[in-house]
């Protein structure tokens, strides 16, 4: 299940408080050794499962309101360690 992938980490990097009503820009970089096999084939993982996994839970926690993310990028980052970075921005202010 993909679930295993869930990295051990997650640093919540925040620019700055979102203003409330406004579009939010949010990425996540997910740190992990395993999105690749020991032969250096790409391993068949799922990112846009990781998407609800964090953000609901993470914005709920926060006091945010996901139906306002207007822009969301997720990246997978080949790393010997396992994490997870979360970036929430003000959307009119970038």
């Amino acid at each position: 299940a993909w679930s295993r992938y869930v990295t051990n980490e997650l640093h919540i990097l925040r620019v700055e408080r979102p203003t409330p009503g406004y579009p939010i820009h949010c990425e996540i970089e997910i740190h992990s050794a395993r999105w690749m096999t020991g032969k250096g084939t790409v391993r068949k993982v799922d990112l846009a499962n990781f998407e609800k996994c964090l953000i609901d839970p993470v914005f709920e926690f926060l006091g945010l309101e996901d139906s306002y993310i207007f822009e969301l990028k997720m990246t997978k980052v080949t790393s010997d360690e396992e994490f997870t970075v979360l970036k929430i921005f003000d959307a009119t202010e970038h």
